[in-house]
């Protein structure tokens, strides 16, 4: 994978991502919650391949979510500039969120037993590692997940 690594600015990247679900999220009649704790906050990314990874999280974040909120916080960790992206949607089982990020899941279940998540978490996992940041989910069923993208900042 070819990347080209750029300062940007992490709103940035959240505002170009959040753009395609807004009517989506208004449909549903859920709220959406952007949360610049840190403000400013510059990372060293592919915007492209960030947007995407995002995107990905948001897509299954607007799907799995009936009622409530969506929320994205933008904060710096350390060395690391953190968007995290917590809905109150169906929640995940252990089972599933040990699985979410491999492509063999991915390919060999049917849509429906892994949530309908297919390949865009796997995509979404290969593009944070290849900028030499990560992606994790933690998740309560009935309660909704949240997932943490980290890239590295300047």
């Amino acid at each position: 994978l070819l990347v080209d690594i750029k300062p940007i600015k992490l709103r940035e990247i959240v505002d170009l991502a959040v753009r395609d679900y807004r009517k989506d999220i208004r449909k549903k009649g859920l709220a959406l919650n952007l949360e610049e704790k840190d403000e400013g906050v510059v990372v060293l990314a592919d915007m492209d391949k960030m947007v995407e990874a995002l995107s990905n999280v948001i897509n299954n974040a607007v799907k799995f979510t009936d009622k409530g909120s969506i929320t994205i916080k933008i904060t710096r960790e350390g060395k690391y500039g953190v968007v995290e992206v917590r809905d109150t949607g169906t929640g995940m089982s252990d089972e599933v969120l040990n699985n979410l990020f491999t492509k063999e899941k991915a390919l060999s279940d049917t849509p429906t037993s892994i949530g309908g998540a297919g390949l865009g978490l796997y995509i979404a996992k290969s593009f944070m590692e290849v900028q030499k940041g990560d992606i994790t989910a933690t998740s309560v069923v009935g309660e909704g997940s949240t997932f943490v993208l980290r890239i590295p900042r300047e």
